[in-house]
């Protein structure tokens, strides 16, 4: 074989793996479209797996970064009702894009793309503020808010000078 052919051959070796690469990620799973009544009543079946979630979600002190079943279980505080999310996601600015700023997000009803996890063995360390959640969503690619509502803030990002 002369030189120019085996250099040729390499090119359309690499050229066929990149090909066979660039195949497997568009071939990646698509998200399972779950709520998190879902998520919490069957935790074992999606850990690991890529979601997109629907609730409402909550970043305070009192309850931390969670996304919670309803509106109604984030307002009492019910945690037993919520997963909870992985704050990294906004800790390197500018955030990614497909994810809105926290102060947007906060208090409504929001989709969230990620890798949903769960420890359930009680020996097992949780997640978020006192390691209290067994399930979070790590890994965010999306967050954006869902709908909006009438009870939802009018402009939340205003008390934040330059938002």
């Amino acid at each position: 074989m002369k030189p120019h052919q085996s250099w040729a051959l390499g090119c359309v070796a690499i050229f066929l793996a990149l090909l066979f690469q660039q195949t497997r990620i568009l071939k990646a799973d698509e998200p399972v479209a779950v709520n998190v009544s879902q998520l919490l009543a069957a935790p074992t079946e999606f850990d690991g797996k890529h979601v997109s979630v629907t609730g409402y979600y909550v970043n305070s002190f009192k309850s931390g970064s969670c996304l919670f079943t309803d509106r109604v279980s984030a307002k009492a505080h019910d945690n037993a009702k919520s997963i909870w999310v992985d704050e990294t996601t906004f800790a390197f600015p500018p955030a990614l894009m497909g994810i809105s700023e926290v102060c947007e997000l906060k208090d409504h009803y929001v989709r969230i793309v990620g890798i949903f996890r769960f420890r359930g063995h009680k020996l097992d360390r949780g997640f978020g503020l006192g390691e209290l959640w067994p399930s979070e969503v790590t890994g965010i690619v999306n967050f954006r808010v869902a709908r909006k509502t009438a009870e939802d803030p009018k402009n939340p990002c205003a008390m934040y000078p330059g938002k």
